[in-house]
């Protein structure tokens, strides 16, 4: 074994998560990371000497545990899910010792699991989904998906038995040690109220909770078990001869799902479950959450090879709702996901989110996130999408009788948008993009799959698609169909070639797709004198604007304001003066358009007089300019224009405040008192200097 490296503590500092809990010491990562170069050597050399005398020092043998209720109501015991809090000193240690395992794990795991390094669990996915369609496709014969739960698996797990699995794979008698070393000893107490520790509790076999190594530990111990699964079970076989392929099961750590056309395939897999059992301390959850679902010829199905084995419609597996369905499957899994969509949108939207900025930043990183798991598994539906895009749409313009295409929003800031993802262009992004990576693996079970079902309509593209597995060569069934339509629009129209496979991202497919199909907003259309590009977008972007600010600029561009006089052509009130003006004004009252509530309304008036007249030290030309082409801030850019450009944002912000809002009177000495307050307060923030001359 190599020596232990510096810098190996290092990297695994570095790739530690701030905000985590500590442990019993209280010393967080960010505290190693702000004293690092104080306390690195010493650190470096305790490190050493730990693993030389492969024993822990006493303070990081014990932690501190949680119980986290997952479930609604009063908990039962097995409702109960244990956070352990590990010292980071323990965990640096422990991430270093997975990173060397991680270079080893993808040789010594061979069977289905999907937890190592390099393997995907989105693979499994796409491998469940093909294999349920083959079995319909299979008219001769039905077949079932079977979905086992294991008791408390990682509290079951045990170093003796993870110990012996070691000794069977070769590993060195020092990493041995050091695996032994981590659990030798180890103790905890649980979290009792506020402050509250009970005694210290013995953890004699299980993996500690909170380990970075609990989980390639984990999938070591379940390697022999699977393996055996993957010989004494016949599964189902994809096409003839010597390219046929067997998919027997998928697993992710203790999520095991077997596939198969012999129903003695589950009574094989329940007695290798036995002698599991017997060497390594798991136990099978003969209960109801162990689950099968019959597909095919034998959907319809009751009867069960255990009583304790429930037959079930649906299946939820690797973040899936399997049914023998392909249209049931894509729509049951979409609507879970768009539960959890529109779950997170109502959240927020009870939360003060001012502007369409803090939203669409608020909607990209919580919402549409939580989209794009299943997006490289299953095709987002059209149904979906569009209540995707309603929700997002009603979320984003809340209180505005103005709206813009969402498309329009996709669009960069640069180019006028708030940068929001289009959900349609990206699922089909991730979808390529994860058809591209299985096509790479040529050794994994997703790669033969593809093969079978597209090789043949591939071989122009992709030759050895077909000289290395079955191929059906008839049309494809929906669901690889619609992988076939975005492999050839990323072969025939996008560029790109099976050599270059590897260097195919998702960011670069999404760029391509919507290079050409977001539109330009609207606007753009209607002054087609004014240089959008150079003298308008860039405003958006100005790091002086603050957030109240900067959403007054995308309002005035896109022209987003509510006012009285769009309010009527929309048919939402019943005439379009302005409500102010006519107790000063007895002829006819002016109509209350944007331009009028910010520059000619007896409410601001003066103060928008006072404005002009600032901008225009800064910018001459903008003395004959028109007050609607400042308040849109549609004239040409010049060498003060962010000067300019803050100036207006900051009092359109103000008069929305006070005037609109409020009904308050502008008064212009009023209104410079509270810009200097803001430049002020601009500077205080050690925002770039600006020169604005109030």
């Amino acid at each position: 074994m190599a020596p232990l490296q510096k810098e190996e503590l290092r990297d695994a500092l570095k790739q530690s998560q701030n905000g985590k809990s500590p442990g019993l010491d209280g010393l967080s990562y960010e505290f190693y990371s702000a004293v690092w170069e104080v306390v690195g050597d010493d650190f470096f050399s305790a490190m050493k000497e730990v693993l030389a005398s492969a024993m822990l020092p006493e303070s990081d043998r014990h932690g501190v545990t949680r119980l986290i209720v997952k479930v609604d109501g009063t908990p039962k015991v097995t409702d109960l899910r244990p956070v352990t809090l590990l010292n980071c000193t323990y965990k640096l240690l422990s991430m270093v010792l997975v990173q060397r395992l991680n270079r080893v794990l993808p040789e010594v795991i061979t069977s289905s699991q999907l937890a190592v390094p390099g393997r995907e669990i989105m693979s499994g996915g796409h491998n469940l989904v093909s294999t349920i369609q083959f079995i319909n496709h299979d008219r001769r014969r039905g077949g079932f998906v079977a979905s086992w739960d294991q008791v408390k698996a990682h509290d079951r797990a045990t170093t003796w038995y993870l110990d012996r699995v070691l000794e069977a794979m070769r590993f060195p008698q020092v990493f041995r040690g050091w695996a032994k070393m981590l659990h030798e000893g180890a103790t905890t107490c649980l979290l009792a109220g506020p402050g509250g520790l009970t005694r210290r509790i013995s953890v004699k076999f299980s993996f500690r909770q909170g380990d970075p190594a609990a989980s390639p530990f984990y999938a070591l111990q379940q390697e022999p078990f699977l393996k055996r699964v993957a010989v004494v079970c016949k599964g189902v076989t994809l096409g003839r001869g010597v390219t046929s392929y067997r998919q027997v099961d998928e697993a992710f750590c203790d999520d095991e799902t077997i596939v198969g056309q012999d129903i003695n395939d589950v009574i094989r897999f329940e007695e290798e479950m036995r002698k599991f059992e017997s060497q390594s301390g798991a136990i099978l959850s003969r209960t109801s959450k162990s689950k099968i679902m019959y597909i095919g010829n034998w959907a319809g199905r009751e009867d069960s090879p255990f009583p304790w084995l429930q037959v079930v419609k649906e299946l939820k597996v690797l973040g899936l709702v399997l049914t023998p369905n392909y249209r049931t499957t894509l729509s049951q899994t979409w609507e879970g996901v768009l539960k959890g969509f529109r779950s997170t949108i109502y959240a927020w939207k009870e939360r003060n989110l001012e502007t369409m900025f803090q939203r669409a930043e608020v909607a990209r990183t919580f919402a549409q996130s939580k989209l794009w798991y299943v997006s490289q598994v299953l095709p987002l539906p059209n149904s979906v999408a569009e209540k995707i895009e309603s929700i997002l749409s009603s979320f984003l313009f809340s209180g505005k009788p103005e709206r813009l295409g969402l498309q329009e929003l996709c669009n960069k800031t640069a180019k006028g948008g708030l940068g929001l993802l289009d959900v349609r262009k990206k699922a089909d992004s991730l979808l390529l993009k994860q058809l591209t990576r299985m096509l790479l693996k040529d050794q994994e079970g997703a790669y033969r799959h593809l093969s079978f079902w597209l090789g043949a309509h591939l071989r122009r593209y992709l030759p050895a698609l077909m000289a290395r597995s079955a191929v059906l060569h008839t049309d494809p069934p929906p669901y690889h169909q619609y992988a076939l339509d975005r492999l050839l629009d990323g072969f025939q129209m996008y560029g790109i070639k099976a050599t270059d496979l590897a260097q195919v991202s998702s960011k670069t497919i999404y760029t391509n797709y919507t290079s050409h199909t977001l539109p330009d907003p609207k606007i753009t259309n209607k002054f087609l004198q004014v240089n959008f590009p150079g003298d308008v977008w860039p405003r958006l972007s100005y790091t002086t604007l603050t957030a109240g600010p900067r959403q007054a600029v995308f309002d005035g561009i896109h022209g987003l304001v509510r006012n009285r006089a769009r309010l009527y052509e929309q048919g939402r009130v019943l005439d379009p003066w302005c409500q102010v003006c006519p107790t000063v004004i007895t002829l006819l009252p002016p109509r209350s358009t944007q331009e009028h509530i910010f520059c000619s309304c007896v409410l601001v008036s003066e103060a928008w007089t006072l404005i002009k007249e600032i901008a225009a030290r800064h910018q001459p030309e903008l003395r004959g300019e028109e007050d609607k082409s400042i308040i849109r801030f549609l004239f040409p850019r010049d060498r003060l224009d962010e000067e300019v450009t803050w100036v207006v944002a900051n009092y359109l912000d103000i008069a929305q405040e006070q005037s609109i809002a409020r009904g308050n009177k502008l008064l212009a000495p009023a209104v410079r008192g509270r810009l200097a307050d803001r430049l002020k307060a601009a500077q205080t923030r050690a925002v770039r200097g600006l020169t604005v001359m109030l």
